[in-house]
């Protein structure tokens, strides 16, 4: 099940200490750790599964992480939510850079939340995706998605840009998968990237993630790809008041909910501008706890890179 020799998955150096225990469920995991390489920082799980078993377990990645995909109209309201504010971020980087957008490229979209808004205000958008839950297919196809095999970018034309949320902390080799993906893009195209932030540091489970990132580790894999024009977020709560800060603003919409009073007032800037972000009363409830919208300077619960490839 594991890759005989551990090296960093950016450096690729063997300076590697060991952090902590990787806590997980899934037996999948047994006698894992989380390490830390001493020459460029990254974090990582040790020993890495071979690629083989990984590429087994991602198969049915939302049954194995998740235990199946989930339909509640509050967790929908919280993706959508989440999605538009990732969405509005992309956006003001696009803008800043020149990128006009007319084809895009997103690896791993899950059920397609943010497609979907993309496809909203970009109705002509040719959306190319790759998944490797083929349960989700069905739904990305009814959003107008054109699903393409990993191994088959090279069949579609370049495109504007390329996106991947959450999903570069699930691979063994992250350079090697934004170099792969990032050359489906035009010359001057933009890559839009999220990832948890040193999750390990504040999760109970650290399962599924095998890389965990910062600003400088995420940076380091754009530069490595050649990218420019690097932009580079925390997003949510800074990790020490995570929990708390969290659980606090939980509370207070549940009450809100119950009682009608409206509690949200008191949030500040966690409370979402449904302008801005073009929410719903009821999205900008569902993300109060995380707050996926507030930029930090210390990390914080997200970590977003953008960049943009070479010009001709």
């Amino acid at each position: 099940m594991h890759a005989k020799i551990m090296k960093c998955a950016i450096c690729k150096s063997r300076d590697l200490a060991t952090i902590k225990p990787y806590a997980a469920e899934n037996s999948f995991f047994a006698d894992s750790k989380v390490c830390l390489c001493g020459a460029c920082g990254m974090q990582m799980i040790s020993p890495f599964p071979s690629e083989d078993a990984w590429e087994t377990y991602n198969k049915s990645y939302f049954v194995n992480a998740h235990g199946g995909l989930n339909s509640s109209k509050w967790i929908e309201a919280y993706n959508i939510g989440v999605a538009k504010t990732r969405l509005t971020a992309f956006i003001r980087y696009l803008d800043e850079q020149n990128v006009e957008l007319s084809s895009v490229l997103e690896i791993g979209p899950g059920q397609g939340y943010l497609m979907r808004e993309f496809k909203k205000r970009l109705p002509t958008l040719d959306y190319y995706v790759v998944e490797s839950d083929s349960s989700v297919h069905g739904e990305l196809k009814r959003y107008g998605a054109v699903i393409v095999d990993a191994t088959d970018i090279t069949t579609i034309n370049p495109v504007d840009a390329v996106i991947a949320t959450h999903v570069l902390e699930h691979t063994l080799d992250p350079i090697s998968f934004l170099r792969h993906f990032t050359s489906s893009l035009r010359p001057g195209g933009a890559v839009f990237i999220e990832t948890p932030c040193l999750d390990h540091e504040y999760k109970d489970l650290h399962e599924p993630h095998v890389l965990f990132f910062e600003k400088s580790t995420l940076g380091r894999c754009f530069e490595m790809c050649g990218l420019q024009h690097i932009t580079l977020t925390y997003n949510g709560d800074v990790i020490p008041n995570l929990r708390r800060n969290g659980f606090i603003r939980k509370c207070l919409v549940k009450l809100e909910v119950k009682t009608g009073v409206p509690f949200h007032k008191l949030l500040g800037q966690y409370w979402a501008n449904d302008q801005l972000f073009g929410l719903t009363y009821q999205q900008s409830l569902a993300i109060v706890e995380t707050s996926p919208h507030i930029e930090q300077d210390m990390p914080a619960r997200w970590v977003r890179a953008f960049g943009k490839s070479k010009n001709v």
